[in-house]
């Protein structure tokens, strides 16, 4: 039973991708899948009431694993950051970037249809370890916050 969804699915998250990295093999569970999934997750969940909440939150702008190769506003803070993967990631424009044979990086396109529905208006390739800091960054920050613990 959840006490309060929005923390708990927090915790749950959280527990999900250290459980699955601690028991990933070649024939599942696959922790790139459950770290997307959790991602969307936890973007969607913030984004829609609770995106201000991100808004202290710094990120390292390393370019091998967090690279905007475009972005029309020239914001490069996490709020931002996160307000277009979750764009990105709902409206299906993600797709990964491969290293021989393991997925390395992805890329998240975002477009602002009132622009151009055909160009994207921001572009990242964002490495595989920066999508899982990221997600936690967004979990440990409602799992922190007052306004869950009613």
């Amino acid at each position: 039973m959840y006490n309060n969804f929005i923390k708990d699915f927090a915790v749950r998250t959280q527990f999900n991708v250290d459980f699955i990295e601690r028991n990933a093999t070649n024939n599942g569970p696959y922790e790139i899948t459950n770290m997307i999934n959790s991602l969307l997750g936890t973007l969607v969940f913030i984004k829609e009431r609770h995106l201000f909440l991100l808004r202290d939150i710094d990120i390292d702008m390393d370019n091998d694993n967090l690279l905007i190769i475009k972005d029309i506003n020239n914001d490069t803070s996490f709020i931002n950051i996160v307000f277009h993967m979750r764009n990105a990631v709902s409206h299906h424009n993600i797709g990964p970037v491969y290293n021989h044979d393991e997925i390395s990086h992805f890329i998240f396109l975002d477009k602002n249809y009132r622009i151009d529905p055909r160009t994207p208006t921001w572009i990242a390739k964002i490495s595989c370890p920066k999508i899982k800091e990221i997600s936690i960054k967004i979990v440990n920050t409602i799992r922190e916050c007052e306004l869950f613990n009613r």
